[in-house]
């Protein structure tokens, strides 16, 4: 499953992710384009379980009900997009609203480059090659710290990164594959959405939707603290097939997890 393309491919967005830096703060406004939610929900949980205040919201919702109507210090929008007006459109909204705008993105066509600059949109510039998995990973070693001794294990395992994926594969031994969807919990959501983008396969959906779903095969993704809330679920009928898998980690950790298993059910790095 974990192939040598596959060990390059991530190792080379870790070094990217490297090289790059931001901060959550509190209150922030975390936003996302569609296809930039893994980088978008692991900082909207790194951010709850280090106790901050923060939005999590699509570039519409931002821009159309948040940012006209509520002042918020920052604004972190993320796209993995080489061109993404709406992205573009969130940040420069941020900025006329009086918020610091922070673009996070690959380069953009001049004339959107141009139009950021202008409004004093700071840019974050991932790089054109995998830019998910780079965002992804760059969210995660940007996560405030938490309280007590989590801190010091999370950021343990944040230097360990380039063997996370090696770890990641003797995770998923034993599974079938060939799922049509993802359904994740809230630590999880990060995973089911590179999983579609990576395959082009169905929407995820919240393990809760499990029983309503008709057809298909689904891996359900969630972390061993989240397990009690979906016993149920586990054990009642369902109308489609489904795998439940338990990621043993931190929740912070287990939300970068979910994209390194659905990066490896995908056989891909995007």
């Amino acid at each position: 499953m974990l192939s040598s393309e596959l060990r390059e491919q991530f190792s080379r967005a870790l070094q990217a992710a490297k090289a790059l830096k931001i901060e959550i703060r509190e209150r922030d406004l975390i936003v996302y384009s569609r296809g930039a939610e893994p980088p978008a929900f692991i900082s909207y949980i790194a951010s709850l379980h280090a106790g901050l205040e923060v939005t999590v919201a699509s570039t519409a919702e931002a821009s159309v009900h948040i940012l006209p109507y509520s002042e918020r210090p920052r604004a972190l929008i993320f796209s993995t997009s080489q061109k993404d007006s709406r992205a573009v459109s969130a940040a420069i909204t941020a900025s006329l609203s009086g918020s610091q705008a922070i673009l996070i993105a690959p380069p953009q066509p001049p004339l959107l480059e141009e139009r950021l600059e202008v409004r004093g949109v700071e840019r974050v510039k991932l790089p054109t090659a995998a830019p998910v998995m780079t965002s992804s990973l760059l969210a995660l070693m940007s996560a405030p710290r938490l309280m007590g001794f989590r801190d010091n294990r999370v950021r343990e395992e944040i230097a360990a990164l380039e063997s996370a994926l090696e770890w990641s594969s003797k995770g998923l031994e034993g599974l079938r594959g060939g799922y049509d969807l993802i359904a994740y919990s809230p630590t999880t959501r990060a995973g089911a959405f590179y999983y579609r983008d990576a395959t082009g396969k169905r929407e995820p959906v919240p393990i809760e939707a499990l029983p309503a779903l008709r057809d298909g095969r689904a891996l359900a993704l969630y972390s061993s603290a989240e397990e009690g809330e979906y016993r149920e679920i586990m054990t009642s009928p369902r109308r489609a097939e489904a795998e439940f898998l338990s990621i043993n980690a931190d929740p912070v950790m287990a939300a970068l997890y979910s994209v390194l298993y659905a990066a490896l059910l995908a056989g891909k790095v995007i």
